[in-house]
């Protein structure tokens, strides 16, 4: 059995938010390992693009049912917390999850401690959340991140070889806009490997 790494003292909860990673992991290797292509090279396919699309979609989705599961296991973990928070940035468009135990609404971006916030290479959040996300095996953040590094790597080495420096020049489809976002996909290659994940 592979050894792992304890991130929350309730074993219980932390099985399940394990398990569940595993689970909504599926979804988003239906987006990564899928047929429809993200960066292609052979004209405009509209109906890759139409597929690709609806399978980011789900994959966002379940990473955003996961990270729920994260926040509300980080308020059950830390009992003295009204609110938590991921705020990922991805290629068109950023996602915030949020929990509170409050009744009233409270921007829980705001009410954050500045002390448990940190900002990263993929977005806002609290340790709780960098310590699930960085260190459960796999899950569906890891592996969506993992998936845009790989898919710029590809745009980087197709421009290299063609000695080009614009997508355009050469007729690189890139339907999510990952090429935007190249600034940031160094760091994300950083973050998940210098956390060590377990």
């Amino acid at each position: 059995m592979e050894a792992t790494q304890v991130i929350m003292a309730n074993g219980g909860i932390e099985d399940f938010v394990r398990e569940e990673a595993a689970r909504y992991s599926l979804t988003v290797l239906e987006f990564t390992e899928g047929q429809s292509l993200a960066v292609y090279t052979d004209g405009c396919d509209a109906n890759n693009d139409i597929s690709l699309m609806s399978l980011y979609t789900a994959a966002v989705d379940a990473c955003e049912k996961w990270l729920r599961l994260v926040v509300i296991a980080e308020l059950l973990e830390q009992q003295k917390k009204s609110n938590a928070f991921v705020s990922l940035q991805l290629p068109n468009r950023r996602l915030n999850v949020e929990a509170s135990t409050n009744n009233s609404r409270v921007d829980v971006f705001e009410a954050q401690s500045n002390a448990d916030k940190m900002y990263t290479p993929i977005g806002e959040m609290s340790t709780f959340a960098y310590l699930a996300i960085t260190q459960i095996k796999n899950n569906p953040v890891m592996l969506l991140y993992n998936f845009f590094g790989d898919c710029i790597e590809q745009i980087h080495n197709i421009l290299a070889m063609l000695d080009e420096y614009r997508l355009e020049d050469v007729g690189i489809q890139d339907p999510l806009g990952l090429h935007k976002f190249d600034y940031l996909w160094s760091g994300v290659c950083h973050f998940f490997e210098e956390a060590k994940v377990v």
